[in-house]
Formats: structure tokens, C-alpha cells, sequence
């Protein structure tokens, strides 16, 4: 049994309002007092069961400890749901510490290998204090950027060492992915490593031109005698928000990408000084997609309490963040039947068929499609595939 089954949370149906979700944004903003209602709500056992049950579905558990013991309210809750938050607590701890270990075990072998490797994303704020304490994010994987050239080698090395790919008979290696398939090693289930050969989707390059990722890279202990690299702060942020609203398709799809928004939050906080903000802007901007960063950047302040020194507060933006919270409370996290089907067909866009099959013209992007219509057919006559399909209709 993995690491994160033994302390898995069984669903629990309860209902999403904009009281929640006007609750959420005190205990994981940095209100210097909550509010008498907020309060009560935490004391009264069925609104805190709400309140739980969706921070814990979206691992925003360690964020709201984090504010309970940074105020005078932690001493005042009963003991038994004090001893539940500890272990929570030491739960998300424990396995971040042990991810940073698995950090640290990849990126030794790579440097064996004379393979230079970029942390990313989550796996660098174990190291670079965004996470402080450890306790406050939740990891599901790590990402490391390796050169293009050498990202079958860093694979081969890796696999050498004890890795193996973590995929099944359906699965597809993809072309023109920006990360290979996962990466597994026997860690009891504890993460995934994904070796990539760019930031981000393919599509979305010219918001992080590959070149300055690497000249701009700057140290990452990782150890007193191991050091890493890692993306300047800047970048840093402009991926967090691009990973959340473009490549997830948060913007496009109208949800909020709580534990990303989380992390844009955290990187905002710990950097503040040291983020270009003009490049910021710059960057969303001439690539058409600054009202995504607006939006986003406005969630970041109303959820979690952090000062953007830029403009997000627009119209736009607040229009987008309620029409976000409108669809959460109506389909209560769910998604409708149309949505799955959507999100299959796009499957069959250009630039997917391209990063799945490699499409450089209408030969191959025909090829490609029929590929992957087949592959869709065979998945349907198997049952774990067919079941799966259900389940997300009905969800």
C-alpha cells in the first residue's frame, strides 16, 4: 500500500456554497482577524465538515494549519480535532521530506551522467523556502528540466538506476510532449518523476523561449554538497500561471486550480523583491494571453491575501472569478457529461495530434487522427477503460 493510500480521504458529499468559498479565502488569506461567522462555522461540526472536505480535495490542508497556528486560534479548538490537524500535518511533512530526498537521489545520478538538471515547479520550493514550512504543499510529482539533446540519456541513466516508466498498455509515448512518461521507483508510491525537455506544452514555448530558461537559471542547494539549478523567480511565477491557466485549461474552462493558485501565492510571497513584474506582464502580453494572467493573479489576491504590485483588478478578471464561482456551486465540482466529451474531442485538435503523433502536415495529422481513433476504440472494449468513461460521464 502507497504512502498517500494509507491516509487517503474517502469523498464526502457536501455542499459547496459562496459562503464556503467566501469563508476559504479568510482562513487561506492573511486576515489579521476572521470574521464572528467564519468562526462559528469552523465550531459548528457539519459547516467545518464542508469546510474540510474541500480543502482536503483540493490538498489545501496544510495552508489552512499553517493560518490556524500562526493566529491564537489553533489553542482554542477542541483537542481531538487539534490532535487530527498534527497528524495531517506531520503527514504532509514527512512525505515532503522524503520527497526531497527522491529530489536529491535523481539529480545526483544525473550529475553523475554530466547531466545538467533544472528543478521545477513544486520540487524547487522544497528547497528554495516557497514552501515554509514544508508542511503547507502537497506533492504529487517532481519535474526536471534536462537539455533536449540530452533527455533520452538522463531517461537511460535513471532507468539504470532503479526507475522504471510508469505507464500502462494505452498509454502513449507522445512526440512531441513536453515531459516523457513518468518515472517510478520503488518509493512505496511516494511520487512520480518526469524528466522534461521544455517547461511547458509545446504550444505555449514563446512564453518561456527555452534559451533564457537556461541562461537564466540560477543555484539550488540542494544538500551542502549538491547543488541543483532552478528558474529565476520571474519565471518561475510566469510558469506557475501558465501551467494553471493554459496548459491545465483553467482560463478557458472556467475552474479554479486551487492548489496552483496556491503555489502562485506561495512564489509571490517568498520572491516578492525579486520578480520582474514588468516581465511579467510583458511576457503575458505579447503572446495574447494577458487576460489570463490578470485573472489569475486577481484569484491569488482574493484567496490568499497576497498584494500584486501590478493592475489585475479589472472588470474582465472579476467577471471571470465569478462566473468560476458561479459553475463550482452549481455543478458542485463536477463536471457535466457534455464537458467529458469536450475534453475527448479535443484530443483530435492539430496541436494535440502533433504533440501525441507528430502532425508537420495534413499526411501525418490524418494518420495521427485515425491513430488515435483506434486507440479510443481498443480503450472501449476493455472494461477498466469502459468503467472509467462511465464514471466520468456520470460525474
Amino acid at each position: 500500500m502507497s504512502a498517500l493510500s494509507e491516509h487517503e480521504i474517502e469523498p464526502i458529499d457536501t455542499p459547496i456554497s459562496t459562503v464556503l468559498l467566501d469563508d476559504l479565502g479568510q482562513w487561506l488569506g492573511n486576515h489579521d482577524e476572521i470574521a464572528p461567522d467564519t468562526l462559528a462555522r469552523l465550531h459548528d461540526e457539519n459547516e467545518r465538515l464542508a469546510l474540510l472536505s474541500f480543502l482536503h480535495r483540493h490538498w489545501l490542508m496544510g495552508a489552512f494549519i499553517q493560518r490556524l497556528k500562526t493566529s491564537s486560534l489553533f489553542s482554542g479548538l477542541e483537542p481531538d480535532f487539534q490532535e487530527y490537524l498534527e497528524h495531517i500535518e506531520r503527514f504532509y511533512l514527512t512525505r515532503n521530506e522524503r520527497i526531497k530526498d527522491e529530489v536529491v537521489f535523481a539529480c545526483r545520478i544525473l550529475h553523475e551522467n554530466n547531466i545538467p538538471a533544472i528543478v521545477m515547479k513544486g520540487a524547487s520550493g522544497l528547497f528554495n523556502e516557497t514552501f515554509h514550512p514544508l508542511s503547507i504543499r502537497f506533492m504529487t510529482d517532481i519535474d526536471l528540466l534536462v537539455p533536449e539533446r540530452e533527455q533520452a540519456k538522463a531517461i537511460q541513466c535513471l532507468l539504470d538506476a532503479g526507475y522504471w516508466q510508469d505507464q500502462d498498455e494505452m498509454d502513449i509515448s507522445a512526440a512531441n510532449h513536453h515531459h516523457a512518461p513518468p518515472l517510478a521507483r520503488d518509493n512505496q508510491g511516494l511520487c512520480l518523476l518526469e524528466i522534461h525537455q521544455w517547461p511547458i506544452k509545446k504550444r505555449y514555448q514563446p512564453i518561456l523561449p527555452l534559451e533564457d530558461i537556461w541562461n537564466n537559471a540560477e543555484p539550488l542547494p540542494l544538500t551542502t554538497d549538491r547543488v541543483a539549478q532552478q528558474l529565476s523567480a520571474t519565471e518561475q511565477l510566469i510558469l506557475s500561471v501558465a501551467h494553471c491557466e493554459l496548459s491545465h485549461r483553467a482560463y478557458e474552462e472556467k475552474y479554479l486550480d486551487w492548489r496552483q493558485l496556491h503555489n502562485s501565492a506561495c512564489l509571490i510571497h517568498r520572491f516578492a523583491e525579486d520578480i520582474h513584474w514588468d516581465s511579467v506582464t510583458d511576457t503575458f502580453e505579447q503572446t495574447g494571453h494577458l487576460p489570463e494572467l490578470r485573472a489569475h493573479l486577481y484569484m491569488v489576491e482574493t484567496y490568499f491575501g497576497v498584494n500584486v504590485p501590478i493592475t489585475v483588478r479589472t472588470e474582465q478578471a472579476k467577471a471571470h472569478l465569478q462566473q468560476c464561482i458561479e459553475l463550482l456551486v452549481e455543478r458542485q465540482g463536477k463536471s457535466n457529461p457534455w464537458t467529458t466529451v469536450k475534453s475527448i474531442l479535443s484530443g483530435y485538435k492539430k496541436e494535440n495530434i502533433d504533440v501525441m503523433y507528430g502532425a508537420n502536415n495534413m499526411w501525418q495529422l490524418t494518420l495521427g487522427r485515425i491513430k488515435h481513433a483506434k486507440r479510443h476504440i481498443k480503450m472501449l472494449t476493455k472494461p477498466k477503460y469502459f468503467n472509467d468513461f462511465i464514471n466520468r460521464l456520470r460525474n
